[in-house]
């Protein structure tokens, strides 16, 4: 399980396409990964602009609750199982 603490990187490779609001990203392996609201597509944004050194559960939450104008704990509950989804997918690993 991935802490809020572990920083975690995207995956070389993929390929961003926006579509209006959506964007979709493909894998090098083919696989198809959609963001389709706000919330999503704002944490891949994060996740692509952290380059190499990665960024934490804690810092996207962060970003996301001054967004947001969400309570950090609920950008936490938020954040948390996208990233550990795109990591189960290997869109993401863990780094540093």
């Amino acid at each position: 399980m991935l802490s809020i603490d572990d920083r975690i990187a995207v995956v070389g490779g993929h390929i961003e396409r926006r579509v209006g609001p959506l964007c979709f990203v493909l894998a090098p392996d083919g696989q198809m990964h959609s963001f389709d609201n706000a919330t999503a597509v704002e944490i891949w944004d994060l996740l692509a602009a952290a380059s190499d050194t990665g960024t934490t559960v804690r810092e996207l939450a962060a970003a996301l609750s001054e967004r947001f104008e969400v309570d950090p704990e609920t950008a936490v509950a938020d954040v948390q199982p996208v990233v550990q989804a795109l990591l189960s997918h290997c869109v993401v690993q863990r780094v540093g």
